[in-house]
């Protein structure tokens, strides 16, 4: 988890300077510790699955201004040669229950930064809060496009 995490703050602060977002880097920087429940400020703990080769987690305060799942998804790991993640987990730092209306607010925040870059027909975002009330599942996946997919998934006979 910790090479994942270590890693993903660099994607992070690369793409906060990118967008002209690097003010409160330092900040969301200190809330960044090995122990969700330890950190000063953070409101919520995501927990990224980089295809099963790698956990990386970022603890966010209310306003996530740093954190872009978009840019996150399309983000290249060299050193796993894959690009973006494929789930994540929200939580809170402590692990104590969200509540139905704060995991659906979490959910539109997550699907309103994804929808901002990617469209329904580029992406597919699935969220779950029913398999436990302390974190909300979130699958990405990209949708395949139908070429793509009649060329590599039919063969001819």
């Amino acid at each position: 988890m910790l090479e994942g995490t270590i890693r993903l703050v660099r994607i992070c602060s690369g793409y906060a300077a990118l967008d002209r977002r690097g003010k409160g880097f330092g900040e969301f920087l200190t809330m960044q510790t090995y122990d969700p429940a330890k950190t000063n400020g953070a409101q919520y703990a995501y927990t990224f699955d980089i295809f099963r080769m790698a956990f990386a987690r970022i603890l966010v305060g209310a306003n996530e201004g740093i954190l872009d799942l978009a840019d996150i998804y399309g983000s290249p790991w060299h050193e796993y040669e894959v690009v973006g993640f494929d789930c994540l987990w929200v939580s809170r730092p402590d692990w104590s229950p969200l509540s139905k209306g704060e995991a659906v607010e979490i959910e539109t925040t997550i699907t309103e930064d994804f929808r901002f870059d990617y469209t329904d027909d580029e992406i597919d975002i699935w969220c779950d809060d029913s398999l436990d009330e302390t974190y909300l599942f979130v699958s990405v996946q990209d949708v395949p496009d139908d070429d793509d997919f009649l060329t590599t998934n039919i063969t001819p006979t």
